[in-house]
């Protein structure tokens, strides 16, 4: 009776997807996106039409440096590059790289010591003191790093992390644990100063289950601090007041219904994979990777086993959704969609299979000569040899 107790507050709560309480959200005006789309596998816009420019940077590997091809997060700042891999919490330190793309560190260590992490939840950038801070996610620490990579000092926390963003000057950080035994509802986005004292916390946690609902922390080209979670159709701006609804997602019919998204809930706990794979099926299950510039707005939608990337045209006020983007700018199936960070000045930075690329270059160089200042590039660091290269970044200047 109690598992019974404890959804039925959660479907009550759930109604706060497209209204929030305003116990927690802060009214504020905000957009409508109608995206109408059949959901077809199929090729929708063309790069060239919000794409001005791409630079490819191709990140060195050596013993020191042996990343895998998988990307979590990837921040520039200055003359260098911070990469981590996928998963975020396997990782064993923070990559740095220059701009050209040359190994240059590790910053930090996974391990039991005073100046290492045991398990990270991420990591940020504050780019007044060039300083690198790592979320200890098991000791609930912020470790801090100087510019030159050795240890800095240790911010207590005191909570767990599942997404984690330095905005000066506060860190914002989201986790679905509750706080103590007598939470009944989790405010899961907490906003630290430079001491880790906590300034704000709020955004009722409308799904209280065993399972952790995924959250996205990004910053946009205004400055504001950009928050999304799963099984929800709203982006928020968070600030050190509270969560201001910014953008509400209408997938038309295709929108999950509060009831609906208790019912996907139930099938977890116990698993009913029958009725997991129905309803992704049937309905749009969260809005993810959301980054936003001056003129665009970009996301990825999930519906079925199927990744779709939407494109949000906020001058002409129109959304976009397809499997993937036809490349008309380079003809090599440049992988555009899953963007791993953003600049302070609105480039993506997505990241490719180098292999792949290097090949799609070789194939159609012949016929695409403008290819050739890419095609050096590989013949730079490899010759004529076939030496595994992963990753790549692509760096994204867009039309505004």
């Amino acid at each position: 009776m109690k598992h019974i107790s404890l959804f039925t507050c959660a479907l009550l709560l759930a109604t706060a997807c497209s209204q929030p309480q305003k116990e927690h959200v802060a009214p504020q005006e905000a957009t409508v996106i109608h995206v109408e789309s059949d959901w077809e596998m199929k090729p929708g816009m063309k790069i060239s039409e919000f794409v001005k420019d791409i630079e490819f940077v191709l990140l060195e590997l050596t013993d020191d440096c042996p990343l895998n091809n998988i990307l979590s997060q990837v921040e520039i700042m200055d003359e260098y590059i911070y990469v981590i891999e996928y998963p975020v919490f396997r990782s064993q330190c923070v990559y740095q790289f220059d701009r050209k793309g040359k190994f240059v560190r590790r910053i930090g260590s996974k391990g039991e010591g005073p100046e290492e992490f045991t398990r990270m939840g991420g990591f940020a950038l504050n780019r007044e003191t060039k300083s690198l801070y790592v979320f200890d996610d098991t000791r609930k620490k912020l470790l801090t790093y100087r510019p030159d990579g050795s240890f800095a000092g240790s911010i207590d926390a005191h909570n767990n992390c599942d997404a984690f963003l330095y905005n000066p000057p506060f860190f914002y950080v989201y986790n679905t644990y509750k706080y103590s035994p007598k939470d009944t509802i989790s405010k899961p986005v907490r906003v630290l100063d430079l001491q880790g004292n906590e300034k704000a916390r709020y955004l009722a946690d409308y799904l209280q289950t065993a399972m952790t609902v995924d959250g996205q922390f990004t910053r946009n080209t205004e400055g504001q601090t950009l928050f999304c979670q799963e099984l929800n159709d709203t982006v928020y701006v968070c600030d050190e007041q509270g969560a201001h609804v910014r953008y509400i997602f209408d997938f038309g019919d295709n929108t999950m219904t509060p009831e609906k998204k208790l019912e996907y809930m139930e099938a977890l706990y116990p698993q009913n994979l029958k009725k997991q794979l129905q309803l992704q099926r049937d309905y749009f299950m969260k809005a993810s990777n959301v980054w936003e510039t001056d003129r665009w707005l970009f996301f990825n939608a999930l519906k079925g086993l199927v990744n779709f990337y939407g494109v949000y045209n906020k001058e002409e006020k129109q959304a976009y959704v397809q499997t993937g983007f036809e490349d008309d700018l380079y003809h090599i199936g440049v992988p555009l969609g899953s963007n791993v960070g953003m600049t302070p000045d609105g480039k993506a930075i997505a990241y490719a299979n180098a292999n792949y690329i290097r090949d799609m270059v070789r194939k159609q160089l012949p016929n695409n000569p403008s290819l050739e200042p890419l095609n050096a590039l590989f013949e730079h660091v490899t010759g004529n040899e076939d030496e595994e290269l992963n990753p790549m970044l692509l760096i994204v200047t867009f039309k505004e």
